[in-house]
């Protein structure tokens, strides 16, 4: 029986797995925080439950359709009410596409990363939680991972590395791989760069609407210190009756220059923001909320192809590092060039069990996915919002899908509630 380490519990780590479930394989996955789906992370606050990574999916394809109606327990997805609008960096707030509206966004009553708990839960799935791999070791072609209080996890015959690109190289240049690989590897990982991201959830007494009723606002023109601000009462159950829970991811450029800022600045200012946005003025906090991403999203990929030689030695990659946009959006309508990404994310487990099956380690280990290789569910999940991109000008664009990939932040996400 083939033994198979997956470093990271984000939805690219959780997709392998759950396909890999379905064969004789014997799956561990590796998680340095508490909780499991990346950045579709969920926290619990003083009666409320709120999203502050992507905030929400579409459907796109049938085989996601099949994962959440089908395989997995559906009596907890809401469908969020209510379309997503625009601003520009002078306040004009305006309605958005009809067409890229049409679309149903989902979550969950208990938050998005449900998701990954649920993939979790019905295939059973083995997940090493607040374990942080430092080290890989080889010896006689078996991988052995060493974690951060020096433990050895043994035993495994390929390893699938799926966090952020600047997290995959700290570790191979700590690890026991050949040094031409190495340096090969990581020079290609070096391409993918990164854009940070705050989000703030702001939670006031009493009902606060959007203009239209809407669910979202975007920013259009690129200009603004807001990218996204979302209604997290337009979802079941996440917020008590008479509050209002207000969600602003904040752009990259502002999150550059307010990187090391005070929590409490932070707040003010988002709130001062969101205040002035708005066309009625907001009443007082009641409380407030801080999320850093540092590994927010890639505005540049790294080859897949180029990561093809670690395959000889049992290394196998996935995640956004490979695809060079974040897969988390708000504003479809805004970025129509990632409608050909939809099902094509680089990263996807299809081609990575393309790849095992092809290599030393994995020859002959892995027919499941050579027979059904165009079925695999990592690349068509489409949530939305934590991120924008960048556009050739080198300006912040917002983005689209959510592909099953690993994301990463320099707090941990904080899983403590997810």
């Amino acid at each position: 029986m083939p033994r198979i380490a997956i470093i990271g519990a984000g939805l690219s780590g959780l997709a392998a797995a759950f396909q890999l479930a379905e064969t004789e394989a014997e799956v561990v996955l590796f998680e340095k925080s508490k909780g499991f789906s990346g950045r579709a992370a969920s926290r619990s606050k003083n009666g409320c439950r709120y999203d502050y990574g992507a905030n929400y999916f579409k459907v796109n394809c049938n085989d996601v359709a099949a994962l959440l109606f089908r395989d997995l327990p559906t009596e907890g997805l809401c469908r969020i009410m209510g379309d997503v609008w625009t601003f520009t960096a002078d306040g004009l707030i305006e309605s958005g596409d009809p067409k890229l509206n049409a679309g149903a966004k989902w979550s969950y009553k208990g938050g998005i990363s449900t998701l990954g708990k649920l993939m979790v839960e019905v295939a059973s799935l083995r997940v090493e939680r607040e374990t942080t791999i430092t080290r890989l070791e080889n010896e006689n072609d078996s991988w052995s991972l060493i974690d951060d209080e020096l433990k050895a996890h043994s035993g495994f015959d390929a390893v699938l590395i799926t966090p952020p690109a600047p997290h995959v190289i700290a570790l191979l240049n700590q690890s026991e791989v050949e040094e031409g690989l190495c340096e090969r590897l990581t020079a290609e990982l070096s391409q993918s760069r990164y854009h940070s991201q705050f989000c703030v959830a702001m939670n006031f007494a009493g009902e606060i609407g959007f203009p239209g009723q809407a669910y979202a606002l975007i920013n259009s023109d690129r200009e603004h210190s807001i990218a996204w601000l979302s209604h997290e009462n337009q979802k079941a159950d996440h917020v008590p009756e008479g509050e209002t829970l207000l969600i602003a991811q904040m752009s990259p450029a502002w999150t550059q220059d307010h990187y090391n800022d005070a929590k409490e600045d932070l707040i003010a200012i988002a709130h001062e923001a969101v205040n002035t946005l708005l066309p009625s003025e907001l009443p007082p906090l009641k409380w407030a909320d801080t999320q850093r991403w540092r590994y927010a999203h890639p505005y540049s990929a790294a080859s897949f192809e180029a990561m093809k030689p670690g395959a000889e030695a049992g290394l196998f990659f996935a995640g956004d590092a490979f695809i060079g946009k974040g897969r988390f959006g708000g504003a479809e309508h805004l970025d129509s060039e990632n409608e050909q990404h939809r099902c094509d994310d680089v990263g996807n487990v299809n081609q990575i069990f393309h790849e095992m099956s092809g290599s030393k380690v994995g020859a002959g280990l892995f027919p499941f996915f050579l027979k059904h290789a165009e079925h695999a569910v990592s690349d068509e999940i489409d949530a939305h919002h934590v991120d924008r991109g960048e556009n050739e000008s080198g300006k912040s664009e917002p983005l689209t899908e959510f592909s099953f990939n690993r994301t990463g932040s320099e707090d941990r996400a904080d899983h403590r509630d997810s």
